[in-house]
């Protein structure tokens, strides 16, 4: 896998003109196979392979160096803003290209982290009662994924309850829940380097008739989305037939209708409007429609992989509202 990955690496570096990649993300590393961490470049040149730097800029030049460069040779990077010595290219984009497709490996993994969703979702929902807070909500799923991974769980958190639900994103605090209320909890665990992500809105009791008109909605939104994304389809016809389904309700989504997951909880391809990136089969993306107005919110995702005939679902989380 490694060798695989320097050679698509030294190509993308070669076809920008550069003599060399470094690579600064996290998450680039980890798609490499290695452990990332604070400080850590990774150097990928033609003619010395794999050069890791951990370190400041004097420990980075030192690297380039042995990776055979000179001043002067331009240097391909994955972040922008590296004060390197040496002319800069940007292969952001193509190097988020090459990660987009994942292997039989990292599906491997991804489903990994997918059954912490799948305990973190259920445990938030059953400690939804009259009272609860929705720190007590977190706590119940950070203790659930940590039975599973056997270790505490790194994982990006929306949660919210009530009028709050209406703010997209926000992590848990105080809010205490009434009956009635709508829950919101949007969680992306990581496990060995890969992540997962999901989103649920449930009812704290019974739920009101304007709250169960939108979820039912977003839910019909949500299965669009998991029906038309097949390889061939554009990211931003993807986009475009489920705000179509919102739009019918009388909704609209202020963010993307989804994105790629992989080593990083947000990825390329972006399911936004007018992107051109055509969705290929083992595309793993987070497809998730939401509605935000009238007091409260509703988001729905399930993570899914891209197959011949619709987008397979790696997250098993209830959707249901109550």
């Amino acid at each position: 896998m490694l060798s695989e990955r320097l050679r698509a690496v030294t190509t993308i570096a070669a076809a920008s003109g550069a003599g060399a990649a470094v690579l600064t993300r996290p998450a680039s590393a980890r798609w490499l196979g290695l452990p990332d961490g604070a400080g850590r470049h990774v150097v990928v040149a033609a003619g010395a392979g794999l050069v890791v730097a951990a370190g400041d800029a004097a420990a980075l030049a030192t690297a380039l160096r042995r990776a055979g460069l000179r001043p002067h040779d331009p240097v391909a990077v994955d972040a922008p803003g590296l004060a390197l010595g040496h002319p800069v290219l940007d292969a952001a984009e193509a190097l988020d290209a090459e990660r987009m497709v994942k292997d039989d490996r990292e599906l491997a993994l991804i489903a990994r982290a997918a059954r912490l969703v799948d305990a973190g979702q259920a445990a938030a929902r059953a400690a939804a009662v009259a009272g609860a807070t929705e720190d007590d909500l977190w706590m119940a799923a950070a203790a659930a994924m940590r039975a599973v991974a056997g270790a505490p769980v790194e994982a990006g958190v929306d949660l919210m309850a009530g009028a709050r639900t209406a703010l997209v994103g926000e992590p848990p605090d105080g809010t205490v829940l009434r009956a009635g209320d709508p829950v919101l909890f949007d969680l992306a665990p990581c496990r060995d380097g890969y992540w997962a992500d999901s989103c649920a809105t449930f009812a704290c009791g019974a739920p009101p008739a304007a709250l169960a008109r939108r979820h039912d909605a977003v839910r019909r939104a949500l299965e669009v989305a998991l029906e038309r994304a097949r390889p061939g389809v554009s990211a931003g016809a993807l986009d475009a037939a489920v705000r179509a389904v919102l739009a019918k309700h009388g909704l609209s989504c202020p963010h993307h209708i989804g994105h790629g997951v992989g080593t990083a909880p947000q990825e390329a391809p972006w399911i936004l409007p007018g992107r051109t990136t055509v969705l290929r089969e083992g595309m793993v993306v987070a497809l998730e429609p939401g509605a935000y107005a009238g007091g409260f919110g509703v988001r729905l995702e399930h993570l899914a992989v891209v197959r011949p005939d619709g987008a397979v679902p790696l997250t098993s989380h209830d959707l249901s509202l109550s």
